[in-house]
């Protein structure tokens, strides 16, 4: 489109810019051209908008040449930097032509230098560019081609544009410059005989002037013309009214162009700002979407930037699992500390960087930690039982140590010699007492197991020693801001202690472990799995009744997993299963709920309204409440089996049929799980220690029985499992779908590929080190073997597909497909594992390489789509017109066009397993951190939820800042 893209300081060369670019049109320009050569200026060809970034990455894309006026201004010009960079990573770094206007510029050792040269532009230049000085111009008032000088400068910059030697580019101005000269006396000679001619044409016209005949003529004559012009009027009116139709429809299709370039820029705005601000990557998201022009499409990143900002997830920061499992926040929130195994570490709550650590060379582990309000944190320490006294001795007994919580300095340390654990310092609101609980397992101290001791944290001395007639699990001490203690036990009664005193202020019937509000009226208490319910239960601390039941589909973590906010709005309930819910304490309402998985402790800041949580296999995980979210709507509970397997769901007569993992159990017991296909509504019955290797059809699937080690079919409808003993005799286990055979000759390993008829399964073998195939016909119900059919070459490894006409799977070479007929090689990649079949079996999706997904046309094995996903790639799914895919991945779930390859929609969703379309707006997920259950992926539906979840509007100083004008009003967004 341009010949030559002019990059200059505004500051600088103002000035000089439009008379070079004036110059290299006009020079040496035929004179039949408007112009000798295209130059982009920004201020002479950017009319909508000048300062879109957009608009100049296409001007630079379009550009043959890469004009750099350079100057001292220019080497300090974001801008200018910004475009060379753009033209060194996407252009030829040799189409740069320097043009030096002032300053210094040298070629010194293979580089350049001087106040001239732009950092952007250091390292460019392999050799000395040929560059133009045209330094000595600033003081110059004549700057154009009847200048010399100028206009030997304008030769060299126009002959390397042109790609013609300066000597012939220099002659063609010459002859073109003669060329307009003789036109010019050719045009003034044609006017003096025009003007002779009319001199004699008015003389005769004179003569004739009184002949009446000539003069009625000329009147007719006058008449017609007339008529004539009237005409012409009406057609140059139409002519103009034309214009101004085109004209409006430019500046429509202008401003249209403007809107949709300021949309897709604060959609890149709101992915920029999402892990840091959620809520504010939402409000430019959805103001990406207002700005849009209502005549056009939505652009897709845009609505992309919608879907991620609007469903953050509220998670803000993580520190992946390590030792430390416990987590505490200071009473100003600018603390919080980790502990675990032999480590404390201090962090600053805002940033997450490490302020201090303790450590021990002990193997001891560091359990529950507490900051006071005066800034000291005490954390517990329970002896380990590991360590062998006779090769490792251990002087540190069970003890709670108090630090600094600004230096880290050890104040002091409270050993306990003869318990077994001590885990839950509790300071009192004015910090100057510390609660010490005998722990879960007690120990002898006053000639009882359990009790609370109350220590003066000024003299370290004891003031009170209360002693609880219990046989297990000792107290939990918490503190009203009153002073009161309340000691809390599971199915025992709760003591409340008077301030001061201790005195017994009240007894409470009902039992359990949990958390107490700061104005003591009110306990959440949750209970261990034997109770009725697995639940949390509101308590009346004056009355002992239950004020409320908090409905959770799991046990709540406890003593940990239960924490009161300390206005006493909100509580937070860290369940066995995967959610940490977050209820509304007035009215029991579910508010929030949080992908935490298991949960083993909750820190809370009210200031920044932040939640912290800690958990075996989770690490730590950091939560913005305040932000805007909408997820999956939850269609059941998977409880601890909590993980879905990769790419499961199977239809299998009226449900899918899916395996769920159990991550925090040792063997990683697995479930078999089912839900309506056209609901999403997950089923409550469950087959554990069950898992999957595919279907047998409509009624049968066929997997491994982990209690027996062997594989199985089983009927879901009676839960009947049939060994497969024609398969083989002697069965081990040998990881999922796998079993280890003794044959007749040599021992075999198979693997069995279910086909989509049921009636088939393709085995892989493994005889004498060598991979072999075959395929075998079986009865799905019994699974007895009716014939085997081939003993050919056959892909085996990784859950494949069979149909009648052909057969996928892995081989030793990588994925292959194979004719059934034939043996012949359909297609081959290096490496496949996920496989899903369309609807109409016409399309087949694999995933290659773990991060890419290749769809093929089964009909020709042609490849329709390649698709590069951002993750490693866990679930495939067709919508039910073959013209969608969803491809789920450890970051998101992504909507993919399957004739375009465009993402028509990218919902951040993390640590998607498996999804399963519902219909055209509503897919099934389940993910690996225990989310299950439906999700509409309607963007009109999911854009009217964000706007009634809004919270505020965009600041004074975020208007500014993002170029919105005028500022909307939080009406005005959630009204759209």
């Amino acid at each position: 489109v341009y010949d030559g893209f002019i990059s200059y300081s505004h500051a600088a060369d103002d000035l000089l810019a439009p008379r070079l670019q004036s110059a290299l049109q006009r020079f040496a320009k035929p004179w039949w051209k408007r112009r000798a050569v295209r130059i982009f200026r920004d201020e002479s060809s950017l009319s909508a908008n000048p300062h879109l970034w957009s608009s100049i990455t296409e001007a630079l894309d379009t550009s043959g040449w890469f004009v750099l006026l350079l100057s001292p201004d220019a080497a300090q010009s974001e801008w200018v930097n910004q475009e060379i960079e753009y033209w060194t990573t996407h252009r030829d770094p040799d189409r740069i032509l320097p043009v030096v206007t002032d300053g210094q510029f040298d070629w010194n050792d293979g580089n350049v230098e001087g106040d001239a040269v732009p950092q952007a532009l250091q390292g460019v230049f392999t050799e000395e560019p040929r560059w133009v000085d045209l330094r000595w111009a600033k003081g110059e008032t004549q700057l154009d081609l009847k200048n010399p000088r100028f206009a030997d400068a304008i030769a060299d910059i126009a002959s390397t544009i042109r790609g013609v030697p300066k000597d012939d580019l220099a002659s063609e101005e010459v002859k073109q410059h003669r060329r307009t000269v003789r036109t010019a006396w050719t045009a003034g000679a044609l006017v003096t005989v025009l003007a002779i001619a009319a001199a004699g044409f008015g003389i005769q016209s004179t003569r004739n002037a009184e002949e009446a005949e000539r003069q009625a003529a000329i009147a007719e004559q006058n008449a017609a013309a007339e008529a004539s012009a009237r005409a012409d009027a009406d057609a140059n009116a139409r002519e103009a009214e034309s214009q101004r139709d085109r004209a409006e429809s430019e500046a429509t299709r202008a401003n249209a162009n403007e809107a949709l370039a300021i949309s897709r820029e604060l959609a890149a705005s709101a992915i920029n700002v999402l892990e840091d601000d959620p809520e504010l990557a939402t409000l430019l998201a959805i103001r990406a979407i207002d700005t849009a022009p209502r005549s056009a499409e939505v652009p897709a990143e845009v609505v992309s930037a919608l879907w991620r900002a609007g469903g953050a997830n509220r998670l803000v920061a993580s520190i992946p699992a390590t030792t430390e499992r416990y987590v505490s926040i200071s009473t100003d929130g600018t603390q919080t500390a980790l502990s675990g195994d032999n480590r404390l570490t201090v962090m600053n709550a805002s940033t997450l960087d490490e302020l201090w650590t303790y450590e021990e060379t002990t193997v001891d582990t560091f359990t529950y930690s507490e900051f006071s309000s005066d800034g000291r944190l005490a954390v517990g320490v329970i002896d380990s039982t590991a360590v062998d006294p006779a090769t490792e001795p251990d002087s540190l007994p069970n003890r709670v140590v108090i630090f600094d919580a600004g230096s880290g300095e050890v104040e002091h340390t409270i050993l306990l010699p003869d318990c077994t654990r001590s885990e839950l310092p509790t300071w009192s609101p004015d910090a100057s007492l510390l609660a010490l609980t005998s722990g879960a397992d007690g120990c002898v101290r006053n000639g009882v197991v359990h009790w609370l001791e109350v220590v003066d944290t000024s003299s370290w001395e004891t003031v009170a020693f209360l002693p609880f007639d219990l046989s297990e699990n000792g107290p939990l001490p918490r503190w009203d801001q009153s002073g009161r203690l309340f000691a809390l036990r599971p199915f025992q009664e709760i003591v409340v202690f008077e301030a001061d005193s201790f005195e017994i202020a009240n007894t409470l019937s009902w039992g359990g472990i949990g958390d107490v509000n700061p104005d003591g009226t009110t306990m959440v208490l949750g209970l261990p799995a034997e109770a009725p319910l697995q639940s949390s239960y509101v308590v009346d601390t004056g009355t002992g009744f239950v004020r409320d039941v908090l409905p959770s589909p799991s046990s709540p973590s406890v003593p940990g997993g239960i924490l009161l906010s300390d206005d006493g709005r909100w509580v937070f309930v860290g369940a066995a299963g995967a959610y940490t819910r977050v209820y509304e304490l007035s009215t029991g309402d579910v508010v929030r709920r949080l992908a935490t998985g298991n949960v083993e402790s909750l820190a809370y800041d009210a200031g920044s309204e932040r939640l912290f949580t800690t958990g075996g296999r989770t690490g730590l995980k950091v939560w913005d409440l305040r932000s805007t979210a909408i997820g999956v709507e939850q269609t059941g509970d998977l409880g601890g089996f909590d993980l879905v397997s990769s790419n499961s769901f199977q239809l299998v007569g009226a449900s899918v049929a899916f395996t769920a993992f159990d991550v925090d159990s040792d063997a990683l017991r697995s479930s078999l799980r089912f839900f309506e296909p056209g609901s999403g509504r997950l089923s409550d019955d469950a087959i554990v220690d069950f898992r999957m290797a595919g279907v047998l059809g409509d009624r049968a699937v066929f997997g491994l029985d982990m209690t027996i080690g062997r594989n199985v079919v089983l009927d879901p409808r009676t839960g009947e499992r049939v060994a497969i003993d024609d398969l083989c005799d002697e069965v081990a286990e040998h990881g999922a779908g796998w079993q280890i055979c003794e044959g007749p000759d040599d021992p075999f390993v198979f693997e069995m590929a279910p086909s989509i008829g049921g009636e088939l399964l393709a085995v892989g073998r493994a005889s004498g080190g060598v991979l072999t195939g075959e395929l075998v016909s079986i009865d799905p119900l019994s699974g007895k073997v009716i014939e085997r059919l081939s003993d050919s070459r056959l892909p085996i490894g990784g859950r494949g597909v069979v149909t009648d006409e052909w057969v996928a799977g892995n081989a030793e070479t990588g994925l292959e497909i194979l004719s059934r007929s034939t043996d012949e090689l359909l297609y081959s990649d290096a490496s496949g594992g996920l496989f899903q079949l369309s609807p109409s079996r016409a399309l087949l999706a694999f995933e290659t390489g773990q991060t890419n997904v290749v769809v093929l046309d089964t009909r020709s094995w042609e490849e329709i789509l390649r698709f590069e996903s951002s993750a490693r790639v866990r679930g495939l799914s067709f919508d039910p017109d073959e013209t969608r895919i969803a491809v789920g991945d450890l970051d998101s779930l992504s909507i993919v066009d399957l004739e375009t390859g465009r993402v028509l929609q990218d919902l951040g969703l993390p640590g998607v397993s498996d999804v399963h379309w519902i219909d055209h707006e509503t897919v099934v997920v389940g993910t690996n951190d225990g989310v299950f259950g439906t999700l509409s992926i309607s963007t009109e539906a999911f854009l009217d939820s964000t706007r009634a979840a809004l919270r505020r509007s965009f600041t004074p100083q975020e208007c500014e800042l993002y170029r919105i004008d005028p500022c909307p009003t939080l009406e005005e967004l959630r009204a759209g």
